[in-house]
């Protein structure tokens, strides 16, 4: 099982590269600035800051030429407007023709061999409260066969201009990302136009609950799904059960985000108050609807800050996390939240930890955006300057 695995997994990649080679042939022949490609997630997604400026751009600015490259297959069938599959002639050759790329991780959210000519402009996936990058001990060296590659096709590898939300959090990318600062723009987070429009409409899901639960863990490199249940991350299954029980005790609903990265999970059907979603589910879908988060250590959680909505930690394997992270980019205990270090305690404590306002708002504004003072045009704009410079 383990050599299929493998022998999948090289093949994927093989197939990967030889797309990317394709296209970044075609693209000295058609390459346009006025052409913006967009993807996310390594091209796995379409959620985050990529997909409300897109979808932004589609309602605003419809003459502009934008397009979506995906590896999801399954977006395929999507309502995505104007979305090509990267595994295709008709893919590749839009990335080809396309001279702006927008991504929230890297390049290889849509090529992993790109020509040096591309405006590359990255809004990143979040605010980070874990170290990341550079800051950690997770430094990765490029391989002699990429290092021949790079050599051979001098392919684009940098950002251009990069999106933080705050000077705060552009010293954090600076570092953490190597970035030099002429590279770094301040503005608003595309995604916060998802959560200013939500609370406009005054809509919630569950509406015949009194609070709606969001559970949202980070992932750790490395760690496979027993780990994440031996280590307390993941709730056991006769934690769920009591856990199901305060939920219809107290007439709330949990909501199960994974990350992205994280391992595939399953829970209980039968679990009446607890919903279990996929990993690639746009979570701003689901922090809107939330009136509570619970997590660990994501970045998750300025966006509650941000919506002045409460948050509890639950922090089982701290000392370890925070020794492999090299830290966090904040003194933890300075954070707005209960924390507790086991989901026993949160169970135990469960009403006083939910019911009680502990909230304070000292943290808004310094670090995390006004998304009611969110003008998307005032972003757009910025790239329009930012652009005719380049």
């Amino acid at each position: 099982m383990d050599y299929i695995l493998g022998l999948n997994f090289i093949m994927a990649k093989i197939r990967n590269f030889l797309y990317s080679i394709f296209g970044f042939i075609l693209s000295f022949f058609f390459i346009n600035k006025k052409n913006w490609i967009f993807s996310e997630l390594d091209g796995n997604g379409f959620n985050d800051n990529c997909k409300y400026m897109y979808l932004w751009l589609k309602v605003n600015k419809p003459e502009r030429r934008t397009f979506w490259v995906t590896k999801n297959k399954k977006l395929m069938d999507s309502d995505v407007p104007d979305i090509y599959y990267f595994y295709s002639l008709k893919g590749q050759y839009v990335i080809a023709k396309s001279g702006v790329f927008f991504t929230t991780h890297g390049l290889s959210d849509i090529s992993t061999i790109i020509n040096s000519k591309v405006i590359h402009i990255c809004f990143w996936h979040g605010l980070p409260l874990k170290k990341i990058g550079n800051d950690t001990f997770s430094i990765h060296s490029s391989s002699k066969i990429w290092l021949l590659v790079d050599f051979i096709t001098n392919r684009k590898k940098s950002f251009d201009v990069f999106f933080a939300s705050s000077v705060y959090f552009s010293k954090i990318f600076s570092s953490a990302l190597n970035l030099r600062r002429e590279v770094i723009k301040i503005a608003e987070q595309p995604r916060l136009t998802s959560f200013a429009q939500s609370l406009h409409n005054n809509e919630k899901k569950w509406s015949k609950h009194i609070k709606v639960i969001l559970y949202a863990p980070t992932y750790r490199d490395h760690m496979n799904i027993d780990e994440y249940y031996s280590q307390g991350i993941l709730p056991l299954e006769c934690e769920l059960l009591k856990l199901n029980e305060l939920m219809v005790k107290h007439n709330c609903r949990f909501l199960i985000k994974p990350h992205p990265y994280m391992p595939t999970i399953s829970i209980d059907r039968s679990l009446s108050n607890i919903e279990l979603f996929d990993k690639f589910t746009d979570v701003n879908s689901l922090i809107t609807v939330s009136d509570l988060l619970v997590t660990d250590y994501s970045g998750i959680l300025f966006d509650f800050y941000t919506l002045n909505k409460k948050v509890i930690f639950i922090q089982s394997d701290i000392k370890n996390y925070s020794l492999y992270r090299k830290g966090f980019y904040f003194n933890l205990d300075e954070l707005e939240g209960e924390r507790v270090l086991s989901w026993k305690s949160f169970i135990d404590d469960f009403y006083n930890l939910a019911f009680e306002d502990l909230l304070n708002k000292r943290f808004k504004g310094k670090y995390v955006a006004d998304f009611s003072a969110l003008e998307m045009p005032n972003v757009y704009n910025l790239i329009e300057k930012t652009l005719k410079g380049k």
